[in-house]
């Protein structure tokens, strides 16, 4: 009876083993290949009828079995094997597995025939024979064991063992597994379940043979030893994955930081990963020589991962380009220009990714056309069900295309006003005026009535004088013509057109329109000077000797002063000296006149810190100006 502390002394030289195994198998060297080609090695395999194609079996995998326990090298061993492979209907199993299932069914197949009564060879159909009975099929007399003729593809015309036979060969084998071997090499599946692969260096693969008898004791098929190599194989290289991908995240953290690095830190973790995983799978079944059931699951699961990184790796490079495009190519991160671009290579990144899955899925053997053919019919069901998200899709796209607004321009929409954020996929988010987030749907963004603000090239000024009833017409005429001298002489507004016509007579007004456009975009700066005409206009209507009238009665006491009748004659006495010199603004003042008034009113006013004074006029200019007041 053993001891715990020599049951621990065992376990510990089993893992020493295991791990000295792993790295003897990942950085020792390979065993030379000296073996010399055989004389027939370009022979073709004989697949012309059952005898044929029985023989070339059992010769070609005895020829491989041989050279695999004499491990002089690995070359020969897989050509064999191939040879031997080449003798089954592989239709149904995949490329990509084929060297885990294909092999195993093999020697299922070898050591089934091996304890099975056989007829003689002369009794097996040969060519001669099949051409002359036109035979198509024959079964191993007592068995369901069978070697047909294919009918179509590559290899039609030759004899294999059908599809059937191959995938149920564990089946054959686990029937016949107890009786004695008649013929043939014993006990080949034994001593390949329990010997290392010829990946493993000769010197390590030797002392396998030297470990305790529990260590080669086997469990689902396998030896203790080999299920210990595979997991620290497997922890060794998830501890270079996660290794890996935390270095690839702190580079991109600092390239983040930083702002003018390239985040590769993550891809080329991915690409690492990848790599590492090809090692495992090369350890796992060429060195450990990891099998039957527990041996196609842990490729199987190696060959998801790998597919699934370079999946993530395809749809991170796409994504890094279109990172790059956007830094070369547009001028505002968050531009919609910017947001085109990153969308379509967003677009692109799930079809590359999509690509490498179905890539994949065809490796193991799933055709891709009914995969594509379901896409497209479960496709049109999606669209039906999602409706609404693809019309947003669209609806993005249109926004993207036709560029109503762009990211960060102030708009209108409905009866909202916000300044654009972000254009994503599905809805558009807005700042409001009270600095709420507004988000939209894109398909009711793109369809509603779109003011943007941003994208005037000026502002319009208007604005409805009432001026009392008291007010004279020559008072009217000498509001309305200052007016229109303040408004061409200013320097922010524009002269074409700026109106100021007597519109109508009001219930309580006589009313005056006022229309002009100011010559800026920013509403800032059009609110500054929609200030100063209001201020201009105010002193000009109390100069003119009235007042802005009010909607409501007004009751007249004694002491009421009325207007003022000395204002109000010196008014008259200058639209009547008007007259005179035939200078009466009415419809509009003479283009000469017109023209000396141009921009002779300066803004910001004299007295703001903003105040600029505008270089005097010519001599003659000047003399004009005092001539006409005379």
């Amino acid at each position: 009876m053993s001891t715990p502390g020599r049951s621990q002394g065992l376990v510990a030289r089993v893992a020493r083993a295991a791990l000295l195994t792993l790295l003897l198998s990942l950085f020792g060297p390979a065993p030379a290949s000296t073996a010399t080609p055989p004389a027939g090695a370009l022979r073709p395999v004989d697949t012309s009828s059952p005898r044929a194609t029985f023989q070339e079996f059992r010769d070609n995998l005895e020829d491989a079995y041989r050279q695999w326990r004499l491990r002089q090298g690995s070359v020969a061993p897989m050509r064999a094997a191939r040879r031997t492979l080449r003798t089954l209907d592989l239709g149904n199993v995949s490329d990509t597995l084929a060297a885990e299932i294909a092999l195993d069914a093999a020697l299922y197949l070898y050591e089934t025939t091996n304890r099975i009564d056989l007829p003689p060879v002369a009794d097996i159909p040969d060519a001669a024979m099949v051409k002359a009975e036109g035979l198509t099929r024959w079964t191993i007399p007592g068995t369901e064991i069978t070697i047909a003729r294919v009918a179509d593809g590559e290899r039609a015309g030759e004899f294999l063992f059908t599809r059937d036979t191959v995938a149920r060969a564990d089946q054959f084998y686990g029937l016949v597994e107890r009786r004695p071997a008649l013929r043939g090499t014993p006990d080949i599946i034994e001593t390949w379940r329990a010997t290392p692969g010829l990946a493993m260096p000769d010197a390590l693969a030797a002392r396998v043979w030297d470990l305790p008898r529990w260590a080669l004791h086997p469990i689902w098929r396998q030896p203790v030893w080999k299920w210990v190599a595979v997991s620290l194989a497997i922890a060794v290289a998830t501890c270079l994955v996660w290794l890996a991908w935390l270095a690839g995240r702190a580079w991109d953290r600092r390239a983040s930081e930083g702002g003018g690095g390239w985040l590769v830190g993550q891809p080329l973790a991915a690409l690492g990963a990848v790599a590492v995983l090809a090692g495992l799978r090369l350890v796992v079944t060429r060195a450990v020589l990891f099998r039957e059931g527990p041996g196609e699951v842990v490729a199987v699961t190696i060959i998801l991962a790998r597919y699934g990184l370079l999946a993530w790796l395809v749809a991170a490079l796409v994504t890094g380009v279109g990172r790059a495009v956007v830094r070369l190519c547009t001028s505002s991160a968050t531009g919609l220009d910017a947001a085109l671009i990153r969308l379509c290579f967003r677009v692109l990144s799930i079809i590359g990714a999509l690509l490498v899955v179905l890539h994949g899925a065809g490796e193991f053997g799933l055709s891709i056309t009914p995969i594509l053919a379901g896409l497209g019919v479960g496709g049109l069901a999606v669209a039906l069900a999602v409706r609404p998200t693809l019309e947003n899709i669209i609806g993005g796209f249109v926004l993207f295309a036709d560029k109503p607004v762009r990211v960060g321009e102030f708009c209108g929409f409905g009866d909202k006003l916000g300044t654009v954020e972000e254009i994503g996929l599905r809805s558009t988010r807005l700042r409001g005026l009270d600095r709420t987030v507004i988000t939209v749907p894109n398909a009711d963004f793109a369809q509603m009535q779109i003011v943007n603000f941003t994208r005037r090239d000026m502002n319009l000024y208007r604005c409805s004088l009432g001026l009392r009833y008291e007010t004279t017409p020559d008072q009217l005429r000498y509001v309305a013509a200052k007016i229109r001298k303040l408004l061409i002489r200013h320097s922010k507004v524009s002269p074409d057109p700026a109106r100021v016509r007597v519109s109508e007579f009001g219930a309580s007004a006589i009313t005056l329109d006022v229309f002009a456009f100011v010559s800026c975009a920013d509403w800032d700066e059009f609110l500054a000077v929609k200030e100063d005409l209001n201020l201009r206009i105010a002193e000009i209507v109390r100069a003119s000797g009235t007042g802005f009238a009010f909607p409501s009665r007004t009751v007249y006491f004694g002491r009421d002063p009325g207007v003022d009748v000395a204002r109000a004659g010196e008014t008259e006495a200058e639209v009547r000296q008007w007259r005179d010199e035939r200078r009466l603004p009415f419809p509009d003042f003479d283009y000469a006149e017109r023209v000396e008034m141009a921009d002779t009113l300066e803004f910001p006013p004299e007295g703001s810190p903003d105040h600029r004074s505008t270089p005097p006029a010519d001599a003659e200019a000047q003399a004009r100006r005092k001539g006409g007041k005379r």
